[in-house]
């Protein structure tokens, strides 16, 4: 699980430091290609891109997961953590599907908010 997490928040913030989603999209699971374009992405994660935020620092630090990873009922499975980052912290939730053999990424929700004291 940890390195699913680690190499979709890598490949998350190398496309948000590029301000470039097309290798991001690549990644991701055929199901949710089939709903979204490299565009759609750069939209939904403008945010990140317009403040310049670099994720990448987030390679040094080990998620921190707050329910053990589960498979719901269409059996993808489903993590949910954070990096303990500072000042700020990422929160995520990730699902990722079975496509032959291999777990791909379906969704994706991430947060960065300030530590909370």
């Amino acid at each position: 699980m940890r390195e699913m997490v680690d190499t979709t928040i890598l490949d998350l913030a190398i496309a948000i430091k590029a301000k470039d989603f097309k290798g991001f999209y690549k990644t991701i699971a055929k199901l949710w290609k089939e709903q979204t374009t490299p565009e759609d992405l750069a939209k939904s994660f403008r945010s990140f891109t317009d403040q310049n935020l670099d994720l990448t620092v987030l390679q040094a630090l080990d998620p921190i997961f707050t329910k053990a990873p589960a498979l719901d009922e269409n059996d993808w499975i489903m993590v949910e953590g954070y990096y303990p980052s500072k000042p700020s912290r990422a929160y995520f939730t990730m699902k990722f599907l079975n496509e032959d053999g291999v777990w791909k990424l379906g969704a994706v929700d991430l947060n960065v908010t300030p530590e909370k004291h």
